[in-house]
């Protein structure tokens, strides 16, 4: 029996983590059509990640926000499934890679794993995995999402 040697099961393991981070941050699935009206999104996501839970699955009141853009007469709605509960699971909806976040504009989307975000000023700033950033996953890696012409840029 052939074994892998721990070191490159850690590379591997780290690149993994990066990959999904970085695919993350990308527009929703081809399931969720940005010009579907924004209810209709949040529906789906919700059922969603209730399908995944076995037990009883409610979320907070945390979990969808509502952020009015400065300056461009826009609103952002933000689903996080860090306020996802799932009776059955402490962990269901969020790992060492953060917990998926969705945000959604009349016309575009794009969800991604975060350990944290915070809206300030008309910029989004996401706290990732350091691996996102080349780094070691424990070391600080941070993006910002912005919104220009009802679309979003990540930087």
């Amino acid at each position: 029996m052939t074994t892998i040697p721990r070191s490159i099961g850690v590379i591997v393991a780290v690149f993994l983590v990066a990959l999904y981070a970085l695919e993350s941050l990308s527009s929703e699935t081809s399931a969720i059509a940005a010009d579907m009206p924004i209810e209709a999104r949040l529906k789906f996501l919700i059922d969603d990640g209730a399908q995944e839970c076995d037990g009883e699955f409610s979320l907070t009141s945390k979990a969808i926000q509502v952020i009015e853009l400065d300056g461009t007469g826009e609103s952002l709605t933000v689903l996080d499934e860090r306020e996802f509960i799932c009776s059955t699971s402490a962990s269901m909806y969020c790992g060492s890679g953060g917990c998926r976040v969705h945000f959604l504009l009349n016309g575009d989307s794009i969800s991604g794993q975060v350990q944290g975000w915070e809206y300030s000023d008309g910029i989004i700033l996401l706290g990732l995995h350091g691996s996102t950033c080349d780094q070691s996953g424990y070391q600080p890696c941070y993006k910002t999402l912005t919104v220009q012409d009802g679309h979003f840029n990540v930087e």
